[in-house]
């Protein structure tokens, strides 16, 4: 019985993991008036007359003559591909599962392509809605004002097929959001942009266009953030628990080390214990600074009444803050010099004591 059980598991297994690949593929035919030798090339390329991100996407079919030329796309997710045969170009979009026709032919002179099959149907609303509606969508990307776009492509996509709106919104969202990442002029821009567009990630039905936005994020975040060491440390001004306010002008000319937290991050929690400790070998340090920044966090206050911290604790309230030093993630540490500047825009931890010792004296010293 259990053999027979892990045999019946084996199948459904293998049965799924083809529908996978399957979902994976488009073919795509090619009839018509094709001369032999002729290359029918496939490039990436994107809706917003940017060069595309996607350089392994290049798929070229060599016509040996025949009328029908048959080929096959790995594809997995939508995509807007060039069209190259026999001098002639054409925009396609193209997306898995949705099989295409495409017959070149002769009219009034001039080569034609004609689509059919269900990557017809794509086609159709994506022309549909790219001739009504790009224009609006590149001037919201000169003004920087990419959110502007998802929601005017969300609204128009709501008067489309459903499964090809699907396609259309999940490629849509990846071109608009990935455009904000890539236009992002600071790390303190990419974070407020991400809050902005963060919602319209989460709609992207397609896991791999989740994981590339959250690669090209993770890329341009690492950049800025290696780029902020030696810089001048952004600014701030916040309150403290009883609505006092502190700067960090009042703290210049003094080693700084900034600890990042919530009241439900755990580990922030764990690491609070630690820092304690740390804190008593610079007892008698007057130039050295601790701060703590809750972020966007309305139980910061009860957190610090249980957990006891001896150093000076302040509320990020809209994350600004966070967002200009680039905290993706929590708990996040940065050491800044006497002179003002980044040193170290994610130090070690409390827990690595001797690590971030190191450190700190090297900073007091100079």
């Amino acid at each position: 019985m259990m053999r027979r059980r892990i045999l019946l598991f084996t199948i459904l297994a293998t049965l799924l993991a083809y529908q996978s690949i399957a979902q994976r593929v488009t073919d795509i035919t090619f009839s018509g008036r094709i001369p032999a030798g002729a290359e029918i090339m496939l490039t990436a390329r994107s809706a917003m007359n940017e060069i595309s991100s996607d350089k392994s996407f290049n798929n070229i079919f060599k016509a040996a003559g025949k009328d029908i030329l048959k080929g096959r796309v790995s594809i997995p997710a939508p995509k807007l591909v060039s069209l190259s045969v026999d001098g002639l170009t054409k925009d396609l979009m193209i997306a898995p599962g949705f099989n295409l026709n495409i017959r070149l032919s002769d009219s009034m002179g001039s080569k034609v392509f004609t689509l059919s099959g269900p990557g017809a149907i794509l086609n159709r609303d994506y022309e549909a809605f790219s001739n009504q509606y790009m224009r609006a969508f590149r001037e919201s990307y000169l003004s920087t004002q990419h959110i502007r776009g998802l929601e005017l492509m969300t609204e128009k996509l709501r008067h489309t097929d459903e499964v090809v709106t699907r396609q259309l919104r999940d490629y849509f969202c990846y071109e608009i959001i990935g455009l904000s990442i890539d236009k992002s002029a600071d790390v303190f821009q990419l974070n407020e942009n991400k809050l902005a567009w963060q919602s319209y990630f989460t709609a992207i039905g397609e896991p791999y266009l989740k994981k590339e936005l959250d690669d090209r994020y993770s890329l341009k975040l690492d950049s800025f953030l290696t780029a902020m060491n030696g810089r001048p440390a952004p600014d701030f001004a916040l309150f403290d628990a009883a609505g006092k306010r502190h700067s960090f002008d009042e703290m210049a000319g003094k080693v700084i080390y900034i600890d990042f937290w919530a009241s439900w991050c755990a580990p922030c929690r764990v690491e609070s214990g630690y820092l304690k400790s740390l804190k008593k070998n610079y007892s008698d340090e007057k130039n050295i600074v601790f701060v703590g920044i809750a972020i966007a966090d309305i139980n910061w206050k009860r957190a610090i009444m249980e957990d006891k911290p001896d150093w000076l604790q302040l509320r990020d309230t809209n994350g600004k803050v966070a967002a200009a030093y680039g905290v993706a993630g929590l708990p996040r540490y940065v050491l800044i010099g006497k002179d003002g500047k980044v040193s170290d825009h994610n130090a070690p931890a409390p827990s690595h004591k001797e690590e971030l010792m190191i450190k700190i004296d090297k900073l007091l010293k100079q």
